[in-house]
């Protein structure tokens, strides 16, 4: 899907255009979906953001999907630094 056929795309370009997006405005219209992210957060999950199509508006609101989203472990892409011991500082205590 093209990122111009999601409906947060269509939504957000629409007011930009009448220029509609005060800082109370983007607010209002961000706190569902931020409420909804933090409640996948707390059940240990992750929020696929990375997927503008899970974005949905209501009432001029915008959400998530939150029912779609597995624990997803993504350490393993830090272990590299986690290996690697620092050669070049070293810690002297007087």
């Amino acid at each position: 899907m093209k990122i111009q056929d999601t409906e947060f795309y269509k939504f957000l370009t629409s007011h930009f255009d009448k220029g509609l997006f005060a800082n109370d405005d983007v607010v209002s219209v961000m706190l569902p979906l931020l409420q909804t992210v933090a409640k996948i957060h707390n059940q240990g999950k992750v929020a696929g953001l990375d997927k503008l199509e899970n974005i949905f508006v209501t009432d001029e609101k915008l959400n998530i999907i939150s029912d779609e989203f597995q624990i997803q472990n993504n350490a393993s892409r830090f272990t590299y630094f986690f290996l690697i011991k620092a050669k070049r500082l070293q810690s002297v205590g007087k």
